[in-house]
């Protein structure tokens, strides 16, 4: 067993971008320099493009950086700099980043070899906003199915995120190897364990993005 690098970010970033209607596939190749080029550099994670399912013109590219510099570093790289002339004309409206903190658990494992990044095809991003003064309920509420998902084989991560510009508004990342065994997951007994003990504490039903990753 081993340790996923994503325990090791010190930050993690959720960027919706929204193509216009007609130009995903012109999107998703101007993304891919970025893409490939970013997975390579010192102190990034990750980077991954994923595609709503619903509704295709939304994308999410989500990233895991080991702290603060990685993030700058990358900001600061020719290779960033230069996707924005290239997506301006696809999209439609402002790529909205969402910088979050990665929440620690003691041990966390998933099988060898299964990084997210890597295997997974299934990407979900759920958003879960606490009412005012729940944040610590939720906290806890929240935590309720991680260990028992952890140990389904299809999943490949569960992390939850808290956002760094309004502490009661969390993110949900998971990674599953395929939509069979995300839907395997939705139907187990410890998800819905964990809706139950999450309700009381929400302002709103999650908000639950199922994407497909894009592959290069």
């Amino acid at each position: 067993m081993t340790i996923s690098t994503h325990y090791s970010a010190q930050i993690r970033v959720a960027a919706l971008i929204p193509a216009k209607a007609g130009h995903e596939e012109m999107l998703i190749a101007a993304l891919k320099d970025l893409v490939q080029v970013s997975n390579t550099q010192d102190g990034v994670l990750e980077y991954q493009l994923s595609q709503d399912t619903k509704n295709p013109t939304r994308f999410w590219m989500i990233e895991s950086y080991r702290d603060k510099a990685s993030l700058d570093a990358h900001m600061a790289s020719d290779v960033f700099k230069n996707a924005g002339p290239l997506l301006g004309p696809l999209l439609d409206g402002e790529i909205k980043i969402n910088v979050l903190t990665p929440v620690k658990f003691d041990n966390p494992t998933y099988p060898e070899n299964q990084a997210p990044h890597t295997t997974g095809d299934i990407r979900i991003v759920a958003v879960l906003r606490a009412k005012p003064g729940h944040e610590e309920g939720l906290k806890v509420a929240i935590t309720t199915p991680i260990e028992a998902t952890h140990k389904e084989p299809g999943c490949l991560e569960y992390h939850y995120n808290i956002d760094t510009s309004n502490s009661s508004v969390f993110w949900m990342l998971e990674t599953y190897t395929n939509m069979d065994t995300f839907h395997s997951h939705l139907a187990t007994e410890h998800n819905a364990a964990g809706g139950k003990a999450t309700g009381p504490h929400l302002t709103e039903s999650p908000e639950i993005n199922v994407c497909k990753v894009i592959r290069y």
